[in-house]
């Protein structure tokens, strides 16, 4: 590729926003950060023993997300800065909105919600789209959000339209 253009191209968008996406690069980085944005704050051995990590694995997760402005390594007084046994780590207010700015971007939107039947829960309040979908995506805050299995992998030919009752595509052979 030519480097002048990819270059051009890049320095549209901010170098933050850039390398703040590219850290969520492996579905463990995926995990943590999502973990630390409902958990509030974990300390590292906390982390490593809930996702049964080895310490050099969790560390360098760790890294990464804070590197990428995602999470934030912390103690809580000045005395704390040395001890590793009590430091910290929390998602970022820039963390927090990331995630939901993706939500946003990538569920539909609450008028597509609206066509799918409720399913029963505890709360009466869930909807059930496609497997991997928020269940009640009317929720902004993600303590609230309960998650249905893994979306099925998509490939780039198969573009057909997911939305029940939309028209499929002919195609001639």
């Amino acid at each position: 590729m030519d480097r002048t253009t990819v270059e051009a191209y890049l320095s549209r968008v901010p170098v933050e926003i850039r390398e703040s996406v590219m850290e969520l690069s492996t579905d463990a980085k995926w995990a943590v950060y999502i973990a630390l944005t409902l958990e509030e704050e974990m300390y590292f051995n906390e982390l490593k023993d809930t996702f049964g990590a080895n310490p050099r694995e969790m560390d360098r997760i760790l890294k990464s997300l804070v590197d990428g402005g995602l999470v934030a390594k912390k103690v809580r007084t000045l005395e704390d800065i040395g001890d590793r046994r009590k430091v910290y780590y929390r998602s970022t207010d820039y963390g927090k909105k990331v995630l939901s700015a993706l939500c946003d971007v990538a569920l539909p939107p609450e008028s597509l919600i609206k066509q799918y039947k409720p399913t029963s829960s505890e709360r009466g309040d869930c909807w059930t789209m496609y497997p991997g979908t928020v269940k009640g995506s009317s929720e902004t805050d993600p303590e609230n959000w309960k998650f249905d299995q893994t979306p099925p992998r998509r490939d780039a030919f198969n573009t057909r339209p997911t939305i029940a009752g939309a028209k499929q595509a002919e195609t001639k052979v």
